[in-house]
């Protein structure tokens, strides 16, 4: 198959874009060259800048020229529609709909959460109409939350189809560090216990981005204070509420405890991993991001809030269920069970590999795209 990809969120079109082209496949990927965020450039998964292959092209164009392009919208446009299909992700469904070409969409949660619904002016009324028309127009729409089965109906996405394993991580680079190296990578923090916070600074504005970090802070200063005062916590430095973060640390005396640290490269993220004792996600949503993913194939236990509601049929993350300051600070002096977390860590694991390898996954998307192409419909996770 003829596959383009375009919309890098997560580096997704990119990591999609390998792992169809070692499965055979014809592909171009679509590199947004306006896009300024870092983490959301092929050169975040290796730590380095270097010379894109031939196979991803950056393309300059813009979003507001959409409905009435200029000459690099439509060239674009057109060279974007020669294939077979598209695979694009969230709101970049928009061009491939505009493309004529037929498309998948693989939902990262704030095209349904967020953009139909933003309404403070007009702009984003626009935004969120068009992204929500191209979202139901798709040949095949993939969500992975099941929390969103409501948002589906809602916004009345007809041709979906829930798969809470729709995201494929290599799980022959996610892995646990071999025992000697992981006890190297450990012995560069003197601390007892030392964990790892992977998830952005968001949780005053009480919206759809809402990951609870305050009760994380507020736990591991009660696990400081009462269990293990020779702990440290390593935050990543970014989010809207970071400077309120900080302010919260200053408050609970926890600066000789917590650690700010940059936003990590896939690389650096990987070593992070095989050096902490537990890696923490979010608290609210209910849901698991990437970085979790990561974590679990890397056999790291793993702190989030998992709902369960709307997961009938679904095999969950063996992580450890937390959403309350309490259940966190529980969880965290749970640590010292040495043999229940050896269980837990060769159950993330296994889970990971069975689940989320990107063998498995991308053979049910080419299962989708042959279903679309013969004109059968989205194929049942």
């Amino acid at each position: 198959m003829k596959i383009h990809l375009y919309g890098n969120v997560l580096n997704w079109a990119y990591q999609f874009g390998t792992y169809l082209r070692t499965l055979g496949h014809d592909v171009r990927v679509f590199v947004d060259a306006r896009e300024t965020s870092p983490l959301y450039q092929p050169a975040w998964e290796h730590g380095e800048s270097r010379e894109l292959p031939d196979w991803i092209e950056t393309v300059d164009v813009r979003f507001n020229r959409l409905l009435w392009p200029g000459a690099r919208e439509r060239e674009f446009l057109k060279k974007l529609g020669e294939c077979d299909l598209i695979q694009t992700f969230g709101e970049y469904a928009v061009w491939a709909w505009r493309s004529g070409a037929p498309y998948v969409v693989l939902s990262y949660g704030g095209d349904l959460e967020i953009l139909p619904f933003a309404r403070r002016n007009l702009k984003e009324r626009v935004v969120g109409g068009l992204v929500t028309h191209a979202l139901r127009r798709a040949q095949a729409f993939v969500y992975a939350i099941p929390s969103h089965h409501g948002l589906v109906r809602q916004l009345k996405i007809k041709r979906a189809t829930f798969n809470p394993h729709a995201v494929p991580i290599d799980t022959s680079r996610w892995m646990p560090a071999p025992e000697e190296d992981r006890c190297r990578l450990r012995a560069r923090y003197s601390q007892h216990r030392v964990f790892f916070h992977g998830a952005r600074q968001e949780w005053t504005f009480k919206d759809a981005n809402d990951k609870g970090n305050d009760r994380l802070f507020r736990a591991f200063a009660r696990f400081v204070q009462n269990d293990c005062p020779d702990s440290l916590l390593i935050a990543v430095e970014r989010g809207r509420d970071l400077a309120h973060s900080k302010a919260l640390v200053a408050e609970l005396k926890l600066s000789q405890n917590v650690v700010w640290s940059k936003a990590l490269t896939k690389p650096d993220l990987l070593t992070m991993l095989n050096s902490v004792d537990g890696f923490f996600d979010q608290f609210i949503h209910g849901y698991f991001g990437v970085a979790s993913l990561e974590a679990l194939s890397c056999g790291v236990p793993t702190f989030l809030k998992l709902r369960r509601d709307g997961t009938d049929g679904v095999v969950l993350p063996p992580v450890l269920n937390v959403s309350t300051e309490d259940e966190i600070h529980r969880a965290m002096c749970e640590v010292d069970q040495a043999e229940r977390m050896r269980s837990l860590r060769g159950a993330s694991r296994k889970w990971a590999v069975t689940y989320h390898d990107w063998r498995v996954v991308m053979d049910w998307y080419v299962g989708v795209y042959r279903d679309v192409l013969a004109g059968r419909g989205v194929a049942e996770c």
